[in-house]
């Protein structure tokens, strides 16, 4: 979930004639290509919420960065706003920037629909062929909690279905929906520009699905990602940099590493190898059977929070181990979760919109979150779906009672 202090929503009607020259490609006629891409990147943006007004500047943003781009590289821009969808694609060519629309839709469809989603996975790797893909999920987020509402079949993506910026209220896509989308489509890593999504529950769910996952365990700022900046890694010539990636997001939200710009936000972000996730649910076991055996438990309060609502849903896991480990259990524990998160950065504070400013503490923060099961009655329905994701069994909750 982005935020924003500034409630006053444009309608965006014209933007799909101000993204690009527009040149309209029927999509069943594939582009003409000589050789393999080295990479595609999908930009897939669920905006139909009261995120559209971020829409035209994040696209702003992906024109002035296109110009990192190099030859024989893609980026497929998905749209869904105020007004009816529709999909654009930058390259380069003899050093110019171009841009056509694939794909104008007539008519509203759900972006939060994994139909919807696969379809547009579908055209991206038929018509760009490419060595290494790349997704970008840009919305609404609420990590691994379940939807409120689905899309046909929590959650990243809101579609409010009414082409309007007003309402946050609408179908979301399940994290299990998007694994099972995902498994025909492997990525190289998954940008969350989506708030709370840097959870040990999703990384486990989306193990198999991409090799990295960059994002935040907290609120992302309202501006989100900084596409003018992490354009130059995301197409490197030596390939997909997704460190370079989460270093530029960082870093455009750091005075002291951005020449002095001074954000109102921060950004606590980092980078998480899928391929360590089993390993990571393996260690964790030992230290949520301590917390079992503790007489009186350890409760939510004693942990490091990185969700300031009136119910709470994530802390972070790191925080947890260290509460639950003598010294040099959590040192043990602590190699295996360098090699889980080759990244971790957050600037000295950060802006919670249900909180105000946050102080970072450096020393407790360690870049992914989890769930704390709780006895209160308004939890019963969280502590259930929490049985549902395989973390539970993973981790060894499933051993607790729990």
């Amino acid at each position: 979930m982005k935020f924003s202090k500034v409630w006053t929503f444009l309608a965006l009607a014209g933007l799909s004639a101000w993204a690009c020259d527009k040149k309209d490609t029927p999509v069943k006629e594939p582009i003409p290509k000589d050789d393999t891409a080295e990479t595609t990147v999908l930009l897939y943006m669920m905006g139909e919420n009261n995120l559209s007004y971020f829409v035209r500047e994040d696209l702003q943003e992906v024109t002035q960065g296109i110009k990192d781009m190099p030859e024989n590289n893609h980026l497929v821009v998905f749209v869904d706003d105020a007004s009816y969808p529709y999909m654009i694609h930058y390259e380069k060519k003899n050093e110019k920037t171009i841009c056509d629309t694939l794909i104008r839709y007539t008519e509203d469809v759900c972006s939060t629909d994994p139909r919807i989603l696969k379809e547009t996975l579908n055209t991206v790797y038929q018509r760009f062929p490419s060595d290494q893909y790349g997704l970008i999920l840009w919305s609404h987020g609420d990590g691994w909690l379940p939807a409120t509402q689905k899309a046909q079949t929590r959650f990243i993506g809101i579609d409010n279905e009414t082409n309007s910026p007003s309402s946050n209220i609408g179908p979301q896509m399940e994290i299990v929906d998007l694994a099972n989308v995902l498994a025909d489509f492997p990525m190289k890593f998954i940008l969350f520009d989506a708030c709370f999504m840097q959870s040990a529950e999703v990384a486990y769910e989306l193990r198999n699905c991409a090799e990295y996952l960059i994002g935040s365990p907290m609120e992302i700022p309202g501006p989100g990602a900084p596409y003018h900046k992490i354009m130059a890694p995301m197409f490197s010539p030596e390939g997909i940099d997704v460190h370079g990636i989460a270093y530029n997001y960082y870093a455009y939200y750091n005075p002291e590493l951005n020449g002095g710009f001074s954000s109102t936000y921060g950004a606590a972000i980092s980078t998480i190898c899928c391929a360590e996730m089993e390993k990571l649910a393996k260690e964790t076991q030992l230290f949520v059977r301590n917390y079992a055996k503790k007489e009186g438990g350890i409760t939510a309060d004693l942990l490091y929070p990185y969700d300031f609502r009136s119910r709470q849903f994530y802390y972070d896991l790191g925080d947890f181990v260290k509460q639950t480990a003598t010294t040099d259990e959590y040192n043990r524990w602590k190699e295996q979760w360098k090699r889980v998160i080759s990244d971790c950065y957050t600037t000295p504070t950060v802006y919670s919109a249900y909180e105000g400013y946050i102080r970072m503490d450096s020393e407790r923060y360690h870049g992914i979150s989890m769930y704390m099961p709780k006895e209160e009655i308004r939890y019963n329905s969280y502590n259930k779906a929490f049985k549902q994701t395989q973390w539970y069994s993973a981790a060894g909750w499933n051993e607790t009672g729990w």
